[in-house]
């Protein structure tokens, strides 16, 4: 898993630690959850969703 996967899965279960997540992932997530007008939480939540939804769609083309 990666270091971003696991920043987002961190802030989407509500356990978003500093000393968890690489410093840079934090500030992009910040700054991105601020321009968007969420909190970060709710950014990452909805950055995993997507993450998901791709690998599902992915999994699915791979099937088919």
């Amino acid at each position: 898993m990666s270091q971003l996967q696991r920043g987002y899965e961190a802030a989407a279960s509500h356990k978003l630690i500093v000393r968890d997540i690489d410093p840079e992932l934090f500030d992009w997530l910040r700054r991105r959850a601020a321009g968007n007008g969420r909190s970060m939480s709710s950014e990452a939540k909805a950055i995993f969703a997507r993450l998901r939804a791709e690998d599902a769609a992915r999994i699915c083309t791979r099937i088919e």
